[in-house]
């Protein structure tokens, strides 16, 4: 090993330990200083400034790896892709099959879906059906394309049906794109085959939320696979896939927009891009990996004048068309005009701090940042070595959008996040994966580090969220200890004496009841009870700011507030787990029900509600008291 070399690797290893500080420590020397509910406020942790000292130190870790890594075999040229033989496109299809058949004998078994975020999503499509709006009416985190294809299923199928059929329709889709962009990671057929089913299936997630999909965490890349498809090639039918996947992905959730638009103009500009500035950035590049820059072959990097004002046309002219389209989809949505306006604001409340949790070295952010450190030196290798511009702009605008998206994981960070919001980094290391020696070895790897580092810790978090529900089918839990958090709880009882206080009390009347979104969905819908506060799960009033507009709704429309009794006593922590259970919570990053995180956790949305309790007790009477439940009302 040569002095150079040694001075790389212990380069390496102070930007990794360095790595490790700035993400994991640094955060909590500057801990934020208004209240938003999540476990970092309590443990005065800035995932803002995690993510920053990540985006800095992985920036400088890529150009000391790049230094290391042996010389690729092959350019960035994109290979043809191969067809796919007949028993892969029965893996395809098989692995469809299995989800469909999957989510439709769930639905068989519950008649709706209960679990995680449908929640949510359902309890929206009950007051849509009752004339409100979202973002005017209650708030919605995301875009109106992720709601009202559902809504309007709703209206023909009804609110149970209408949902399961765009859910399972979104998981397939994303299944779909997940397919799709393999096919410029994986040239060989039979090998995007099997990454398709491994993925598919070890990235499995069962919790039925259409936020909780690949559709939403791989728009972007589609997006950016139909832009540079109709910058090129520039035919009609390339512009309106272009202009329709851009628009799609304008309405469908901010971050999806954010990153697609983002992507769009990066890509535009890439392609306009003088060949001198190129050549001067290949040759920096080349300087920082001690490789001598292959620079530009023949006419691949050579943009006339006139093609830079027609590539300039098409992005302008593909941005305005898709805008205009993301502006009237909000117009149908509401015509005045205030969906548009508070969408915005919404939006950027939710990326405010809210839910997040502190960033600590378990397996799935060292299996991100792993990847993404030697996917994208790898990279930065091949770019070196090859020749041609256009391409080597391209994976360079889409390794700049990967490392972009990777944000949405260090707000909750937990597996789910590190999984999906990593995806693009995964893709780039399996593309660059093919352009070294030793194919079938680098790609074991990366396997083995995505099944321990992601996929394992994803599915624990999701057997453990399962478990209750399966453990109660043998034993039944009594109603008193039913939950209302992600998974099914054993809450028949619960729900009978819901009705009992509406029954006591009428139906004229709204209703807030008090975290018991599993059993009182039912109760809602069948009484067609109206929610009386914006937020239409309490604890997403996020901040002190939101919990007060809640009081004043409520206090306002003089509607009865159902509690169960015990929540009234306050904090309480979760029983702690054994002490296996709470390795595999610390490794996994998991936050679990009886997790020392869990308890952080809770403490937080108690700190959030407490204000909205003492607000019941204090301005509010007893209407109803019996069993578990107490009804308050005005005085």
């Amino acid at each position: 090993m040569t002095s150079n070399r040694r001075l790389d690797c212990l380069m390496v290893v102070i930007l990794s330990v360095g790595l490790l500080a700035g993400t994991c420590v640094l955060p909590y020397w500057f801990p934020p200083q208004e209240f938003a509910v999540g476990a970092s406020f309590e443990v005065g942790f800035n995932n803002g400034l995690s993510y920053v000292a990540y985006l800095a130190l992985v920036f400088l870790l890529v150009l000391a790896v790049a230094r290391i890594f042996p010389k690729p075999n092959h350019g960035l040229r994109l290979s043809s892709l191969e067809d796919t033989p007949l028993f892969g496109r029965w893996l395809f299809a098989a692995v469809i099959l299995f989800h469909v058949t999957l989510f439709t004998g769930v639905y068989a078994y519950k008649g709706r879906f209960v679990f995680g975020e449908s929640l949510y999503f359902q309890s929206l499509l009950h007051r849509m059906m009752q004339g409100e709006i979202p973002y005017i009416d209650f708030s919605f985190y995301y875009g109106p394309m992720m709601l009202y294809p559902a809504f309007w299923l709703t209206r023909v199928f009804g609110l149970d049906a209408g949902y399961a059929i765009w859910f399972v329709t979104t998981y397939v889709v994303g299944l779909w794109f997940l397919y799709t962009v393999l096919g410029i990671c994986v040239t060989n057929g039979r090998d995007r085959a099997l990454w398709f089913v491994f993925l598919a299936l070890g990235l499995f997630n069962p919790l039925t939320g259409i936020n909780v999909t690949m559709t939403r965490y791989l728009f972007p890349s589609l997006v950016f696979l139909a832009v540079t498809n109709y910058l090129r090639l520039g035919s009609r039918r390339h512009g309106l896939v272009a202009v329709v996947s851009l628009a799609a992905a304008l309405t469908y959730s901010f971050e999806v927009a954010a990153l697609s638009l983002l992507a769009t103009i990066l890509i535009c500009l890439a392609h306009m891009l003088k060949p001198q500035a190129w050549i001067a950035l290949s040759d920096f590049l080349g300087w920082m990996t001690r490789e001598q820059s292959a620079g530009l072959g023949g006419e691949d990097g050579a943009l006339t004048k006139q093609s830079a004002v027609c590539i300039a046309k098409r992005g302008v002219g593909l941005v305005l068309m898709a805008g205009g389209i993301f502006v009237a989809f909000f117009f149908l949505v509401d015509p005045s005009g205030g969906a548009l306006r508070d969408y915005p604001e919404i939006a950027l409340s939710y990326s405010a701090g809210a839910h997040s949790v502190p960033i600590y070295p378990n397996l799935p952010f060292i299996a991100l940042s792993t990847l993404t450190i030697i996917g994208l030196a790898a990279l930065m290798r091949v770019i070196v070595s090859g020749r041609d511009q256009r391409d080597s702009l391209l994976f360079a605008v889409y390794a700049l959008v990967a490392v972009l998206a990777q944000r949405g994981a260090f707000g909750p960070a937990e597996p789910l996040h590190f999984a999906f919001f990593g995806l693009p980094v995964f893709l780039i290391a399996l593309f660059v994966t093919s352009r070294f020696a030793q194919v079938r070895q680098a790609r074991a790897c990366l396997a083995g580090v995505l099944l321990v580092g992601i996929m394992l810790p994803m599915q624990y978090y999701h057997f453990t969220e399962f478990l209750p529900f399966v453990a109660r089918r043998f034993a039944p839990a009594s109603h008193a200890e039913a939950s209302t958090d992600l998974i099914v709880p054993s809450g028949s009882t619960l729900e009978q004496d819901l009705r009992k206080v509406v029954e006591a009390l009428g139906s004229d009347r709204s209703y807030l009841m008090y975290d018991m979104s599993y059993n009182s969905l039912p109760v809602y819908r069948e009484l067609d009870l109206r929610y009386p506060t914006y937020f239409t799960m309490l604890r997403n009033a996020r901040d002190e700011q939101g919990i007060r507009r809640s009081i004043d709704e409520v206090r306002t429309q003089r509607a009865i507030v159902v509690v169960r009794k015990q929540d009234l006593r306050g904090f309480e922590s979760p029983q702690r787990s054994a002490e296996f259970w709470r390795v595999l919570d610390v490794l996994s990053g998991a936050h679990t029900r009886n997790s020392d995180l869990a308890g952080v956790i809770l403490k937080s949305k108690n700190r959030l509600m407490a204000p909205f309790l003492a607000f019941v007790q204090a301005e509010y009477v007893p209407l109803y008291d019996q069993g578990l439940l107490i009804a308050f009302g005005p005085r």
